[in-house]
């Protein structure tokens, strides 16, 4: 479910520093579900994370920490981004890891649940298939291998884009528009 226990801590993956913010580039919205503020709100630490920092953000509107300190990445970076969200992961001992964007669902939540960590929730921006084919075949093996137990969609459209995960996944598959909670259409 959405409410946590008191305490519970549950970090949450970027690829890279600028999309913590809203679509756009402007600041993020601070009721959102999946913003650090809207997870406050509901019981949980939220810690943000992001593998990579692709851009400065010159106000965050929430802490955030980078692994890897670069905006091109090379393949030796990739493997220090798992191997140190490995020793993050597994010194929290998170209840939940909820991840953006392709390269983070992919690498975080390979690594949170080799890591244990029972709930692990993906959170798809774009449609699937607007992902690289590496990508595409890594998200389409881990919904089948049951790496995800949670899938987050911000629209019908890019919910639909997950037709191929198993049923069961499926079921737990959840629309929240852009993100915002209590949103109306116009």
């Amino acid at each position: 479910g959405d409410q946590a226990g008191e305490g519970q801590r549950d970090p949450l993956l970027g690829d890279a520093a600028h999309h913590a913010r809203a679509p756009g580039g402007g600041a993020a919205v601070p009721w959102t579900e999946h913003h650090p503020g809207g997870r406050r709100d509901r019981g949980h630490e939220p810690r943000v994370i992001f593998l990579y920092q692709q851009a400065p953000i010159d106000s965050p509107d929430h802490p955030f920490e980078v692994l890897i300190p670069k905006t091109k990445p090379g393949p030796a970076d990739y493997a220090k981004m798992v191997t140190r969200l490995a020793a993050l992961v597994r010194a929290e001992k998170p209840d939940l890891v909820l991840t953006f964007m392709p390269l983070a669902n992919v690498i975080g939540q390979g690594v949170a649940r080799v890591t244990g960590v029972k709930q692990r929730v993906v959170s798809h921006r774009m449609p699937v298939r607007a992902a690289t084919p590496v990508m595409r075949k890594l998200d389409r093996l881990w919904a089948r291998l049951g790496v995800y137990t949670q899938v987050v969609a911000v629209s019908e459209s890019v919910r639909d884009s997950c037709a191929h995960y198993p049923e069961k996944l499926l079921a737990h598959t959840r629309v929240v528009h852009n993100g915002l909670r209590n949103w109306q259409p116009s």
